[in-house]
């Protein structure tokens, strides 16, 4: 526990020395007209300390420009009108420089929708936008993984349960219930039973205070 603590006193020291060195700056530039400064301003006011924000022109953002300022996104303001021919593009990316709209900058970064600024082009990406498979595989292994090493950790702590639960009351130790997951597919819930076994045979029920249906290890554990 005590080098655990120190870890983490140590872990925080160090990110806000990082954090006041502005080792976690990000340089974006904002391409837009210049009587559109609250753009950049809120921008800037979304993850302060994290990002640093300038308002070029058009004309100010070629590549050669941008990467001897160091920006490493150049954000495309909803105002700008600016279509990037294929070539400039790819000096872009050889350079480093991500190139975003400003509803995908918020989104990305900001976490956040920018409702007043969403196009059509917007809401057309939503329907290509798919989740890579092997994004999905790893997700689904590492939750695999993780209900397994919870499962065997906390296996003698359900072992008494299910005997306090078949001592408390007669009945199913577990209630199922079918619960509908990813895909609209249905899947059976397992949980151990906090209520009477005849619970609901009058029909489903709102839970109330002091609820005469629950039973005492129920009550116990819903606390």
């Amino acid at each position: 526990m005590l080098i655990w603590t120190g870890a983490l006193v140590a872990i925080r020291f160090l990110f806000l020395v990082a954090v006041r060195l502005n080792l976690f700056v990000r340089r974006v530039a904002v391409v837009g007209p210049a009587d559109a400064p609250s753009t950049a301003a809120a921008l800037r006011a979304g993850r302060r300390g994290f990002l640093e924000i300038a308002t070029v022109r058009p004309e100010q953002a070629s590549a050669a420009s941008l990467a001897r300022s160091r920006i490493g996104t150049l954000v495309f303001s909803a105002r700008a009108n600016a279509v990037l021919p294929v070539a400039i593009q790819e000096e872009y990316t050889r350079r480093g420089i991500e190139v975003e709209s400003e509803a995908e900058f918020w989104e990305r970064h900001l976490k956040r929708i920018d409702i007043a600024n969403l196009d059509e082009s917007w809401f057309e990406q939503l329907d290509r936008a798919r989740v890579r498979r092997a994004s999905i595989a790893l997700a689904r292994l590492g939750d695999i993984v993780t209900s397994i090493l919870f499962l065997v950790t906390t296996m003698p702590l359900m072992v008494l349960v299910a005997i306090l639960v078949r001592l408390d009351s007669p009945g199913p130790i577990l209630y199922r219930q079918e619960r509908v997951g990813l895909g609209g597919k249905p899947f059976t819930l397992l949980k151990f039973r906090s209520m009477r076994a005849n619970a609901e045979a009058r029909g489903p029920a709102w839970a109330q205070q002091r609820d005469p249906r629950v039973t005492r290890v129920g009550s116990f554990m819903k606390n």
